[in-house]
């Protein structure tokens, strides 16, 4: 028999699994993409909101988003989208994830901020320890 329980509001933990290599965050940190700082606060609102678990840093992976087209003419731009790590910090050890971001098309040749996170590398999908994290390895550069 089942039994009507409200659901908490509380963010769970990550499990990590037992065989998830940690990721050394200053190797590839070139590849980092740091967020202007009101970009990152309205995706870490999206990602909180979206996510059980609690976001507390996000970065992109990539250099340039990658375009998505309507399939049949006249072909409009109606979506972008870019890897991202959403960064976790719990019980003082920092935990990544990988989504891909999708921004929306106004279908008028702009943007929409309705933003979407959505499965990410299948390849590396589950939570990982992260090491040697250090936001000032990360480049500061962003484009729109």
């Amino acid at each position: 028999m089942f039994s009507a329980t409200a659901q908490s509001q509380e963010k769970v933990k990550h499990e990590v699994p037992a065989n998830a290599a940690p990721k050394d965050f200053s190797k590839p940190a070139k590849a980092f993409v740091n967020l202007p700082a009101d970009l990152e606060k309205t995706l870490l609102e999206t990602a909180n909101k979206q996510f059980k678990f609690q976001v507390d840093k996000i970065y992109f992976l990539e250099d340039d988003w990658v375009i998505g087209r309507e399939p049949s003419y006249p072909n409009r731009v109606t979506m972008r989208t870019r890897f991202g790590y959403c960064l976790t910090n719990q019980d003082g050890k920092w935990i990544r994830t990988i989504w891909t971001l999708q921004q929306r098309s106004d279908l008028k040749g702009g943007w929409t901020n309705t933003y979407l996170f959505v499965a990410g590398n299948p390849n590396d999908y589950n939570p990982a320890p992260v090491i040697n994290y250090d936001p000032k390895l990360v480049k500061i550069d962003y484009k729109p």
